[in-house]
């Protein structure tokens, strides 16, 4: 073989391990979020105690890279009550989980639009001084 053609070969052959042995510690899950309704909704799909999140798109599918092994998944998206879910999968396995999320009010905390105001007649220089 043609020195040429053998180095992008051994170039490829030495990253393809590494490929291999990192998707080997992890599955992926998908799936839909709805509501009660079966509307979807753009929740958030977050492996609990990971960085590991997706949102879910318009029609409510969502995909997630997750590690293999014993997982805990929260859907939530807010006015919704969040879901949480236990589910063990193998490396380079994919797994369907849907989760349909009921409504749950959301108390707002008030907050005054006004804003504080701040003159003052007393602390007006230009006031003091004309007397």
């Amino acid at each position: 073989m043609p020195a040429v053609m053998r180095a992008p070969l051994l170039a490829f052959l030495a990253v393809v391990p590494g490929v291999a042995a990192a998707a080997q510690g992890t599955a992926i899950l998908y799936g839909s979020v709805t509501d009660s309704l079966g509307q979807p909704l753009r929740a958030t799909v977050r492996v609990v105690g990971s960085p590991a999140m997706a949102v879910a798109d318009g029609r409510g599918r969502y995909r997630l890279a997750v590690p293999a092994g014993r997982v805990i998944v929260r859907a939530g998206h807010i006015g919704f009550r969040s879901q949480v879910d236990t589910t063990t999968i193998a490396a380079g396995d994919s797994l369907e989980r849907d989760y349909r999320l009921p409504a749950s009010p959301v108390e707002l905390q008030p907050r005054s639009s006004r804003r504080p105001s701040t003159r003052s007649c007393s602390t007006n220089p230009r006031r003091a001084s004309r007397s």
